[in-house]
């Protein structure tokens, strides 16, 4: 497939359905490596290959309300696959996250570490956008507490969520912490900020971040 059809394949995706599933992919810093061709890419799925960095991230969503399939369609995959190669990637590691939030599959680009270079650890969220973003969260998770403390004045304690943002500024993986609160309507509110947030574009490919807030509020 030459690049102009990858393009076709590509806008295709983005535009079947109105609504429906969506392909997004992004890459940070210099390139490390040239493009390639699609077929050069391999595959993989459950860990990642050793003494790699991630070059590209491809992300296929799904509407929550609707089913996401136990595998990435091959059509998806294929164009994950191509924007890989352009990008000097020789592996595609695909996974699946599931949750009320979030459906998707995403596709790390993955290409060979140059000679006497250590793979850089994943990056903390910072910066403006991300600030302000968090601060919209935590506004809209006090709004939801405060609402369960209404209905139950007893509830007390602390939701602490470890979360990932990918490319593009969207929760991708958030859970709530071992010392978190397990109360279900308390992690929801959080969750659902979370998820509804705009954290803005990290400067890596995905950053991770912890938002953790007490209840009743100021305690």
């Amino acid at each position: 497939m030459n690049r102009s059809s990858r393009f076709v394949a590509l806008l295709a995706l983005l535009l079947a359905g109105g609504c429906g599933p969506s392909l997004q992919t992004a890459e940070r810093g210099p390139r490390i490596g040239t493009a390639s061709d699609p077929v050069l890419v391999a595959v993989v799925d459950g860990r990642a290959p050793q003494g790699m960095r991630a070059v590209s991230l491809s992300v296929w969503d799904v509407h929550p309300s609707d089913a996401l399939p136990e595998t990435a369609p091959r059509d998806v995959v294929e164009s994950m696959r191509a924007e890989a190669a352009e990008r000097g990637a020789t592996h595609l590691h695909v996974q699946r996250t599931e949750s009320p939030w979030r459906k998707a599959f995403y596709g790390r680009g993955l290409a060979p570490l140059p000679a006497n270079n250590v793979k850089p650890a994943s990056a903390q969220c910072e910066g403006g956008a991300f600030t302000a973003g968090l601060a919209a969260a935590n506004k809209q998770a006090a709004r939801c507490i405060k609402g369960l403390l209404q209905e139950r004045p007893a509830l007390k304690g602390n939701v602490e969520v470890l979360f990932e943002v990918d490319s593009f500024g969207r929760t991708l993986y958030a859970t709530p912490s071992a010392g978190s609160s397990r109360d279900g309507q308390v992690q929801s509110c959080a969750l659902d900020a979370l998820f509804d947030a705009d954290l803005g574009e990290p400067t890596a490919l995905t950053c991770r971040g912890r938002f953790s807030m007490p209840f009743p509020m100021g305690h």
